[in-house]
């Protein structure tokens, strides 16, 4: 069965473009089995599809494969079009979110 590696400390960062359409967010990605920090993972977020890969595809925990989760913060700007940084997805939140991802 392959670990499940658990998202924590995540902290938000907007790229500063035009269109306002992508972001990248850091994270500190656990191991559950070991709890050993993985490092050199990070995250990135697109607003248009609302959903999170993590990089590299595959984890440093002994699997291979992919592992990828979707997030969800809560809606920074209530105003504006969710693409803009702004609205959310009719649940007041501007994204969706896993709580962990699995090392496939």
């Amino acid at each position: 069965m392959p670990n499940i590696i658990t998202l924590t400390g995540v902290n938000i960062v907007r790229e500063a473009n035009p269109s306002g359409t992508n972001s990248q967010i850091t994270a500190t990605v656990i191991d559950s089995v070991t709890h050993a920090p993985q490092p050199g993972v990070t995250v990135n977020f697109t607003t248009d599809t609302a959903f999170a890969t993590l990089t590299p595809a595959s984890v440093p925990t002994g699997s291979s494969g992919t592992a990828a989760t979707t997030l969800d913060y809560p809606n920074p700007n209530p105003g504006g079009a969710p693409e803009r940084g702004g609205g959310d997805y009719g649940d007041g939140h501007h994204s969706r979110r896993g709580q962990c991802v699995s090392a496939r």
